[in-house]
């Protein structure tokens, strides 16, 4: 899939949040694309996103370098 089409398939309560996307590869060698978003996912953003078969990693947080108390929540979309 493309990178629009697979921001598109987002929930739009999720889409209004992501601030970045990147293509990446797994460690399985497969390529998908990283989505960071402005803000940590709440449980129920979370229900939203679990019956997606292209989302995987919905538990990640990423710090920010220079100020660990600034979270973001980020997945992969393959």
């Amino acid at each position: 899939m493309n990178t629009a089409k697979l921001i598109e398939s987002l929930p739009p309560r999720i889409k209004n949040h992501v601030i970045e996307y990147q293509d990446v590869i797994l460690k399985g060698g497969q390529s998908a694309m990283r989505v960071l978003l402005d803000c940590t996912l709440s449980p129920g953003q979370k229900a939203l996103l679990q019956n997606n078969k292209h989302i995987i990693g919905l538990e990640c947080v990423a710090q920010d370098k220079y100020a660990p108390e600034i979270k973001h929540s980020y997945f992969y979309m393959v």
